[in-house]
């Protein structure tokens, strides 16, 4: 039996979201696109938005304030860091 979206858990709701969107980023890089975009996390107690760009080898970067993201694609120095890797 299938679960309706207002069974499931909020949990099980973000990881539908998150499976979606790392499918779609796949397939935009596949197509040869520079996959960009905003990532939300903690940071000392507050809720931060920081641009964020998935890397071929499925590294994502997060970078710094005033970063410029295309210019970044080519660097292969990342300005804050790897956030995560995905498989």
């Amino acid at each position: 039996m299938r679960k309706r979206a207002v069974d499931l858990s909020l949990e099980e709701l973000a990881a539908m979201g998150a499976n979606a969107a790392l499918r779609a980023a796949k397939k935009a890089q596949d197509a040869g696109l520079v996959v960009t975009g905003t990532v939300d996390f903690l940071e000392n107690g507050q809720a931060v938005s920081k641009l964020a760009q998935r890397q071929p080898s499925g590294l994502v970067v997060v970078f710094e304030d005033g970063v410029n993201a295309d210019a970044a694609a080519t660097d292969s120095s990342p300005a804050k860091g790897i956030l995560r890797r995905s498989d």
